[in-house]
């Protein structure tokens, strides 16, 4: 039996790597016919191929469970936080009378005669609206505080808090008034009307970009016929609703019903529109130009923005309680339970105070589920699109959820006893349920659901492009770090960048931009890289113990080539060539020998290095030529 050292290594072992030289230093015939600058894999043994084999077999396995469990992750917890949401949306406008009066005796009194809401259910939801801006403060203070962050530019940051100051105000007036008029199967149709403005948007940075783009206009004219389809049925989609909402009893003002609605579906869909903006180093297109500045400065803007956008919700939802009651100072006091307020401007009639139909906790524990629920959908989206499955679990997922939602709750209100639990009646089980049995009456709201999706299919189909981006930076295939606390299916479908490599052209726009303004500072040398102490470092090490001869010589000539590259830079800029585009730098290379010496002799005083170390000197000379 051979004998082996500390390390595992058998002495036969050693003698084979000693021989692979012989007496004249030369390499041996067989060794000839490798080509030292390629690595190859030696798959002649008959064991390492069935090892291959076994190992091939079982990463298929384990990437099919992979896939799966994360599509099915997708899958469920999109369905699940729409379902939520429109849970809580619901209960801001309860149906209007209970089947039987005599199964809930809370109802006999006054309240009988009108909606009755649970102020609790208005502030669950609004936890549930500015998560996501809470999440985003805290990583981006936690950015700032951890790294050297950009100056802010403060006319580019009024400009998109105006934008998003829109979105929120748009975002609070569709959720709190317009969704509550519906049941829950019909306002998860009206939940797709959110994206007319960015086809639109498209459509204009495309048609006035001038100067350098991030080099993928292959596909624009194609993606220009897709965009216009995408407006026409979005618009038609919404026109459709709102024929529905004028045709039908909904007991509410249906002119200013309408009128919100489309004021809200336009708000609402600004908030994307820094992914459907061209990239162009154009300074005159000051879309293109403040996209840049977005970009480049994200992580101040996206903390000042996601605090005021929590201060905008909040106002707003002050502000639409105190117009819609009887008296202002009232109809605030009872969203925070010290009054009670009848609503007479609330499009429906509600009476805003506290009601037994759920313990006061439900419409917490439901926010927290929804929270959780599009948490956890975020990430497992954004993991899809980094480990090379992003068309098999994220974009059929997503792209499915607006189509099962409404099957979904038109199932849980035909058997509303599914949700009765006993500390809260989740779908009204005991009440009088307007359905969507009769599709004659609703065929606008169909044929108009039908449209917006189809809409959403055109101007979302860049998520069928690409199957992700393998170990990608969240910043380079999204374009906010998190989703909308409302939309988190499509938030994340419009979020999904247009193009990865647009992440490398800003990169790059921003580069030529700090060099062009370096040139322009008087009586400042621009040739920086001459200067030792703004040279970059670089360092080779390599730590070696029972390497190869090929592996030796392999390691020994990548060193070699930087050093001639380093020597070639530094001889052009001795020269009269263009120093600008010639990036010096300090190279240094290190190899480190771990048990490098054999064991001392009795007679020695000092022990000699093994026959690994002698092999790496001796391939020195092949490694150089």
């Amino acid at each position: 039996m051979a004998a082996h050292d500390n390390k595992g290594f058998s002495q036969d072992d050693e003698d084979k790597i000693t021989s692979s030289t012989n007496e004249t230093g030369e390499p041996n015939q067989d060794q000839q016919t490798i080509d030292w600058d390629i690595f190859q894999e030696n798959r002649s043994a008959a064991k390492y191929v069935k090892s291959d084999e076994f190992w091939k077999t079982s990463e298929k396995i384990l990437t099919v469970i992979f896939v799966g469990f994360l599509f099915l992750v997708v899958s469920g917890t999109a369905l699940l936080s729409r379902v939520t949401i429109h849970i809580l949306v619901w209960h801001i406008k309860p149906p209007e009378l209970p089947r039987n009066n005599d199964t809930n005796a809370t109802f006999q009194t006054k309240q009988s005669l009108y909606h009755v809401v649970d102020e609790t259910w208005i502030w669950a939801l609004f936890i549930t609206i500015v998560a996501p801006y809470g999440f985003t403060m805290c990583s981006s203070l936690k950015t700032m505080c951890l790294k050297k962050t950009r100056v802010l530019h403060f006319k580019s940051v009024f400009v998109i808090l105006f934008f998003e100051s829109l979105h929120s105000i748009g975002l609070v007036c569709f959720v709190y008034i317009v969704l509550p008029t519906f049941n829950a199967p019909a306002a998860s149709i009206v939940y797709m009307s959110k994206l007319v403005l960015l086809p639109l948007i498209e459509l204009v940075s495309t048609c006035t970009r001038n100067g350098p783009d991030n080099g993928e206009r292959k596909g624009d004219t194609c993606r220009y016929f897709v965009t216009v389809f995408g407006v026409l049925l979005q618009i038609g989609g919404i026109a459709l609703i709102c024929v529905y909402m004028s045709w039908n009893n909904l007991n509410v003002d249906n002119t200013v019903l309408v009128i919100i609605f489309v004021v809200s579906a336009i708000f609402i869909s600004l908030t994307y529109w820094e992914n459907f903006v061209k990239s162009s180093a154009d300074k005159s297109n000051w879309l293109s130009h403040l996209k840049w500045i977005y970009q480049t400065r994200r992580t101040k803007i996206l903390c000042i923005v996601s605090f005021w956008k929590i201060i905008i919700s909040f106002i707003t939802i002050l502000v639409l309680y105190a117009i819609q009651a009887e008296n202002a100072l009232d109809g605030i006091k009872a969203i925070f339970n010290s009054d009670e307020s009848r609503l007479k401007y609330d499009f429906g009639g509600h009476f805003l105070g506290k009601t037994d139909i759920c313990k006061a906790y439900i419409p917490y524990v439901v926010a927290a589920v929804n929270i959780c629920s599009s948490y956890i959908c975020a990430k497992a989206a954004k993991t899809a699109c980094v480990t090379g499955c992003q068309i098999l679990c994220f974009s059929i997922p997503l792209i499915l959820t607006p189509v099962l939602t409404p099957f979904a709750l038109q199932g849980l209100v035909s058997y509303p006893d599914i949700l009765d639990f006993k500390d809260c009646d989740m779908f009204f089980s005991r009440w009088n349920l307007e359905s969507m049995e009769n599709i004659s009456d609703s065929w606008p709201l169909v044929a108009g659901g039908l449209l917006l999706y189809i809409s959403i299919l055109f101007i979302s189909s860049y998520i069928w492009t690409t199957n992700g981006f393998i170990l990608g930076k969240t910043q380079r295939m999204f374009i906010l770090p998190m989703y909308c606390g409302i939309h988190t299916d499509l938030s994340l479908l419009l979020n999904r960048s247009q193009k990865d490599k647009e992440f490398d052209f800003i990169r790059e726009m921003e580069r030529n931009k700090r060099f062009e303004k370096e040139k322009k500072r008087p009586n400042q040398k621009h040739d920086k890289c001459n200067k030792p102490e703004e040279r970059s470092k670089i360092y080779a090490c390599a730590t070696m113990w029972h390497e190869t001869e090929i592996e030796m010589t392999q390691l020994l000539k990548s060193i070699f080539r930087m050093d001639k590259h380093h020597h070639m830079i530094k001889t052009a800029r001795q020269s009269n060539v263009d120093k600008d585009n010639l990036l010096d730098y300090d190279f240094e290379a290190h190899i480190f020998f771990d048990d490098a010496f054999e064991s001392p002799r009795i007679d020695q005083d000092f022990p000699d290095v093994n026959d690994y170390v002698k092999i790496l000197i001796k391939v020195m000379d092949t490694a150089a030529r």
